[in-house]
This record gives C-alpha cells, sequence and structure tokens, in this order.
C-alpha cells in the first residue's frame, strides 16, 4: 500500500483574476498506465512540502483534484480513474476541463478503451496531448508507442525524446524544435547543447515534426517556403503549434518518466499551448423548465452558472461539492438556486434522483489539493473551487442565482447494467442503511436506486463488479455502528450475520447437531433447529461417551430426523448453551447397547464429538 507524507502547509489557493489566467486540465487513459503518478509530481514541483505517493498506488475509484500555479498561470489538475466500471468520474473530469493529457504506458500500449475516449474528444474538439509513461519498463518502447499513438489517434507527433542512461533510466529529454538537451543527471534540470549522437537523432526526427506543424498553419505560403529550403524562424513554429494544438488539430507527444524527465515539459505545454476557459464553448443551459436563455459566455461579470461535477460526504466537514464555474463568480455566504433535473434529460423519473429546486447559502470556498484544501475568497469564471454545506446540491446539479435560475444539461450518464440486491444486516441498521443509499445515490449518478414491489428487495443497479465493491463497501462503512454478532451467537458457533457464507455454513451445523439458535435470531434460521433441548442434552451426553461401533450406527441412522420441526421445551436455560456439550456434561455410560426399537430417537452424529471438543 502506498502513503504519501503529509506536510503542505505552505499551500496557499490560487487566486486567478481573469479566466485568460486558467488552464483546466484533466488527465485520462487506461488504469495502471501511471496518471495518479504523473499528477502527484506535477504537484510536488509547484507546491513546496508536497511530497508523492511512495510504491504502487492503489487503483483510483473518484476524480481527484488539485489546483497550483506554474509561471503566473493557474493550473487545475483532475485526476480520472481508469477503470471503466467508473467511467461516471472519467466524464464528470471531462466536463470540469478544457483539454485533456492522454496518459499511456510504454510497456502496455494503448486498449480499446482509451481509443473510443479519444474519438469523443475529437467529437468535441478537445485539445489534446499524449504522454507517454514507463519509459524505464523491461519491455518498454518509446518508438513503437509513437508508431501505435499515430495508428490511433492520428496526427500525433514526438516533440520531445527521452534520454537514456544505464539501465534504461530516463536522465533527461531532447528538445526536437529547440534542439536542446534539458538533462536531469546532476539532481538538477540542466539545459545543453546536444552531442553528436543526440544531434543527429534530432535532425533525423525534426523535419516531419516542422511539416506537421506548418500543415496546420493559418499561413498557407509557410509550408511552401520551408520545402523550398528556407529557414523558418523559432518563434514562428512555436506559434503556429500553439494555434494547431489549441484548435484541437495536432497532438503532441511527451515522454514522461514522473521522478526524473518530463514534468517541466509537460507544464510547459499546459502553459502555452493549451487554451484558456474563454475558447471552449459552453455546455448548453436553459432555465430548469427548460427555456431558452440568453447566450452566456464565461465572463466573471455574468449571471452566476456553475456545476457540481463530484459530491463527498464526510462526517466531520459534511457535503462537500467540487464546482466548476461557467459565468459569473461565486463567493462564499451567497444564497444560490440548485436545481437538478436528470429525469428531463433521461426521460423518466430516477429514483434516488428526484427533481429539485432550491436555494441554499454558499458555505467556504477553498481550492482544492486531493484531500485537503486552502479557503479562498472567490471563484470566478473559468475556475474550479471545492464548495461546502450545499445539503441539496448533488453531482451533475447546477448552481446559479437565485433571481435568475439556470439549469446546465448533465454530461452523457452511462446506463448501469449490474443489478444488486441490498438489505441491512439487522432491522436496527435499517434506517441507517436507507439514509447512506440515498447519500450515496446523490453522489453517484452512475448508480440507479430501485425499490422493487415484486420481490421487496432494494437493488442498486450498478456499472460492473468493481463497482459492486466500491459501493458495498461504502455502504458497510455507513452502517457498520455496532458488532452484529453477539456473545451467545460466539458460545454456540453462529458467525456475524456480515458472513453470508460462515451464517449457511452454521445453519447447516445447526440443523445435524440440533443446536437452537438463540430468540433474538430465530426467525432468520430455519425450524429444522428447533428440537427438544433437553433430548439433544441427554443424547449429546451419550453420544460422546461411548465409541461402540453399534451405537454409532443407531446414532448415523436417527439424527437426520432432528431436521423435523419440535416444539421447542420449556426447559429454562439458555437454548445456545443446552444445545452444546460442555465440560459440566455427566459423562453416562450406558448398562447395556440401546434396543433397535429406540434407534428412531433423535440422535447425535459423530462428528459432534470432534467439533465440540476443537471448540471447548
Amino acid at each position: 500500500m502506498s502513503t504519501r507524507a503529509k506536510g503542505t502547509t505552505s499551500y496557499v489557493a490560487p487566486e486567478p483574476q481573469t479566466p485568460q489566467e486558467i488552464r483546466n486540465v484533466v488527465l485520462v487513459g487506461p488504469g495502471g498506465a501511471g496518471k495518479t503518478t504523473v499528477m502527484e509530481h506535477l504537484v510536488a514541483a509547484r507546491v513546496t512540502g508536497y511530497r508523492p505517493h511512495l510504491g504502487e498506488h492503489e487503483r483510483s475509484v473518484a476524480l481527484g483534484a488539485a489546483s497550483v500555479v506554474s509561471n503566473g498561470t493557474v493550473i487545475n489538475l483532475l485526476d480520472t480513474p481508469g477503470y471503466p466500471d467508473f467511467v461516471g468520474d472519467l466524464r464528470a473530469g471531462l466536463r470540469g476541463a478544457d483539454a485533456a493529457i492522454f496518459v499511456v504506458s510504454a510497456a502496455d500500449g494503448i486498449d480499446g478503451a482509451t481509443a473510443l475516449l479519444w474519438q469523443e474528444c475529437a467529437a468535441v474538439g478537445m485539445p489534446r496531448a499524449v504522454a507517454v509513461t514507463k519509459l524505464d519498463a523491461a519491455r518498454s518502447d518509446y518508438d513503437v508507442t509513437i508508431d501505435e499513438c499515430q495508428r490511433v489517434f492520428g496526427d500525433a507527433q514526438a516533440i520531445y525524446l527521452p534520454v537514456y542512461g544505464a539501465d534504461k533510466k530516463v536522465l533527461g529529454a531532447m528538445g526536437l524544435l529547440s534542439e536542446k538537451v534539458f538533462d536531469v543527471s546532476s539532481g538538477e534540470r540542466v539545459t545543453r547543447d546536444p552531442s553528436a549522437t543526440e544531434a543527429a537523432e534530432i535532425a533525423e526526427r525534426r523535419s516531419a515534426l516542422i511539416e506537421a506543424i506548418i500543415e496546420e498553419s493559418e499561413d498557407d505560403t509557410l509550408l511552401d517556403r520551408y520545402l523550398s529550403g528556407e529557414q523558418i524562424e523559432f518563434d514562428t513554429i512555436v506559434a503556429d503549434l500553439k494555434t494547431a494544438v489549441a484548435r484541437g488539430a495536432f497532438f503532441p507527444i511527451i515522454p514522461v518518466s514522473p521522478s526524473t524527465a518530463g514534468i517541466e515539459e509537460v507544464y510547459e505545454l499546459i502553459e502555452t499551448a493549451f487554451p484558456d476557459p474563454t475558447m471552449h464553448a459552453l455546455p448548453t443551459i436553459t432555465t430548469p423548465s427548460g427555456g431558452e436563455l440568453a447566450a452566456m459566455s464565461c465572463d466573471p461579470a455574468g449571471p452566476l452558472v456553475a456545476e457540481v461535477i463530484r459530491t463527498t460526504s464526510d462526517p466531520y466537514v459534511g457535503r462537500t461539492s467540487l464546482v466548476r464555474v461557467f459565468s459569473g463568480t461565486l463567493r462564499s455566504d451567497e444564497v444560490v438556486h440548485v436545481s437538478g433535473h436528470l429525469e428531463t434529460f433521461v426521460g423518466r423519473e430516477i429514483e434516488g434522483h428526484p427533481g429539485h429546486d432550491n436555494d441554499e447559502r454558499v458555505g467556504h470556498l477553498s481550492g482544492p489539493l486531493f484531500d485537503e484544501s486552502a479557503p479562498k475568497k472567490r471563484a470566478i469564471a473559468g475556475d474550479i473551487v471545492v464548495v461546502t454545506k450545499l445539503a441539496a446540491a448533488e453531482t451533475s446539479d447546477t448552481l446559479s442565482s437565485k433571481d435568475r435560475p439556470a439549469l446546465v444539461e448533465p454530461w452523457v450518464l452511462p446506463e448501469p447494467l449490474l443489478p444488486i440486491a441490498i438489505k441491512a444486516s439487522s432491522s436496527a441498521d435499517e434506517d441507517k442503511l436507507a439514509s447512506a443509499l440515498q447519500r450515496v445515490a446523490s453522489e453517484d449518478v452512475t448508480m440507479r436506486l430501485e425499490h422493487n414491489a415484486e420481490t421487496k428487495q432494494v437493488v442498486i443497479w450498478t456499472m460492473g463488479q468493481a463497482h459492486v465493491e466500491e459501493l458495498t463497501n461504502r455502504l458497510r462503512s455507513a452502517t457498520a455502528s455496532r458488532s452484529t454478532s453477539s456473545p451467545s451467537g460466539r458460545r454456540c458457533g453462529r458467525p456475524s450475520s456480515a458472513s453470508a457464507t460462515s451464517r449457511a455454513a452454521w445453519s447447516s451445523r445447526a440443523g445435524a447437531t440440533g443446536s437452537m439458535p438463540s430468540s433474538r435470531s430465530r426467525s432468520s434460521h430455519s425450524p429444522a433447529a428447533r428440537v427438544s433441548s433437553s433430548s439433544t442434552r441427554s443424547s449429546v451426553g451419550r453420544c460422546r461417551a461411548t465409541s461402540s461401533p453399534r451405537w454409532r450406527r443407531a446414532c448415523s441412522t436417527s439424527w437426520r430426523r432432528v431436521s423435523s420441526p419440535a416444539t421447542p421445551s420449556s426447559t429454562s436455560g439458555s437454548p445456545c448453551m443446552t444445545a452444546r456439550p460442555t465440560r459440566s456434561t455427566p459423562r453416562t455410560w450406558p448398562s447395556r447397547l440401546p434396543p433397535r426399537s429406540r434407534s428412531r430417537r433423535p440422535r447425535t452424529p459423530p462428528r459432534w464429538r470432534s467439533w465440540s471438543r476443537s471448540t471447548r
């Protein structure tokens, strides 16, 4: 398990003054490609005192956010899960961002889900870049990965090449446009001229890169001038590169080894080539009833329109919302209108997500830094901020001005296909489970809640098995206020109700041995265990006291009748304890073997003896 040191006391939430100072970037890609590792090293390079995780990361299941400042530019980074079952957080991250970095492993390549996601981003014209990770893996190959990116993604070109040292360790990067080498072998990033071998490799690849950039230039004569032998100025090529990337027509590839090289190159690309929020089209915005609104833009002075892209609940802080502001300015202690109408866009009523329109007062605002945050006064159009104390706000809800309510069309919601029935472990936890289900439904829009009238079951519809495990863990932690097992249950071998397998095993054992559950749990077990405690005690005592083969045969042929219902005896005492032999049970040796006519009396099988001895 990985650990990350705290100590981010120097973090101060960024306060951008204009939308042009903001860049919203989302990291996407397959699971295990290293998205979270790249993001943490990006944060560590700009936040003093922040240290990334040590060791391997666990599977990400939720959207992560961090806001940093780099050379006067406020960069909001969003880290998305790579596992397909958590596609809801992936799409929420795409809604909150204006550009995407596809993180691809040089050892594993590109999977089908990543290729489909690339096509979705291309359909909306989102600017994209590719970060190639795991360059030091044994089976990694940067050139092969570039060829695969060009085959799957289209016009993708490498603008940097990795510099390898001994044991395939990455020691820097070679800039194909700047024709410089950024060396980190000494522990610091040093810019130097390339060696003869490095210069030859740069010259071999630089021409194809420049031609691909010039083809996207708005100057139609630039390509002819270059092909005729004219030297194009470096500033002109960089300007065309920025324009091509911002328009989503050119896709740079950068080698990234988070602990050594590539982080500063990623920042340079984000700051200079990725668009600001004013260049990104706003989603469809209407009134809560579906009426039209006047055209809006990313203007801090305009009417307030924001969207909740993630909701979490904390037992101490309460509900927190990660909000992307599209228009206007969001301030603390401001009364806003909260609108949520998923049924309008899905086409039917969704249980667990009822339509609502409420006015609420905004709590504290803060800049996100993974699980930590720092206070800030306001959030202007284009910014991403954490908001507290929005009790009615759910994921995909819209925050707008109280005097001018608005509704943002939510992102594409996948349809869950795997149903799972849920029930409380005890009657005392039923209210807790109902509350936890409502809370989880408000946080996860990919989960569907259903009360089945035919089967009398509470069913949650999920995206897959991993989604099921995550939801059940959250529900279990929300309802596990006390232990479901009792002392008497432990004495008679009954497991806790949280383990279905052991409970089934105990039920079969109870039917075989004639042990009787306590009165609190009797209704949850078969009547097969309801036998006379006095007859069981006597048969157990005799069965433990003899080793006669004939006696054992008599027991083995008659114990099956214990499964028939019987009237409980009026004998006082704990039923569980009377069903279990103890050290105080008299060792009664029979004077003679029982006649065959008595073989129909309930007997206990020989296996009771070994079980009882092992538990004494």
